[in-house]
């Protein structure tokens, strides 16, 4: 059984999240924007914590058994709110039957 974890964005190396937002299997899924470098990892932590702040929203980070999985969180778009998951390939089927 897998254990995972939600924590929020703070408690992530930049770095770590830059190399798996980088991941072509991830980027496929995504809209098309360019690769995270290490300036603009920061920019979009700092939104994303930012977004975090604002009432009904919440941006966390996602580990599976410890490894950063990806992140996940409710956030504002045209239509009100949206529900992201963005989570790494390698993860994809893991279960936890705790839910």
């Amino acid at each position: 059984m897998s254990e995972i974890e939600f924590l929020p964005l703070s408690e992530v190396n930049p770095e770590d999240l830059m190399v798996l937002l980088n991941e072509d299997s991830l980027r496929t899924h995504l809209i098309d924007h360019p690769y995270f470098d290490s300036t603009s990892i920061q920019a979009w932590m700092e939104d994303k914590i930012k977004t975090n702040a604002i009432q009904g929203c919440r941006i966390r980070i996602v580990l599976l058994d410890g490894e950063l999985a990806g992140w996940c969180g409710i956030q504002p778009d045209n239509n009100g709110f949206e529900l992201a998951i963005v989570i790494s390939q390698k993860f994809w089927g893991i279960r936890n039957t705790n839910f």
